[in-house]
């Protein structure tokens, strides 16, 4: 049996591509140091970035506001756990 870690050797760089979708941007960034694994992977997902802006529209609203105010957003509670 082989075990396998490692990918194709990649030199030092960093990448950012960025993907527009109905929700928003959809953001991925890509550092590598050199070798064969990525040194940091970090996924830039629209929902949450959107989800951003509640502690600027929450103040003054009742708590019964609350769920009118976060249906406004149309966010995916799947890609904000992250």
């Amino acid at each position: 049996m082989i075990v396998v870690t490692d990918g194709h050797y990649a030199t030092p760089i960093e990448i950012y591509l960025a993907d527009e979708n109905p929700k928003g941007e959809l953001g991925i960034n890509i550092i590598i140091k050199g070798g064969g694994v990525p040194h940091r992977l970090k996924i830039r997902a629209p929902s949450f970035v959107n989800l951003s802006i509640l502690p600027e529209l929450l103040p003054g609203h009742m708590v019964g506001d609350v769920p009118a105010v976060l249906g406004s957003l149309d966010f995916v509670m799947g890609e904000c756990d992250r």
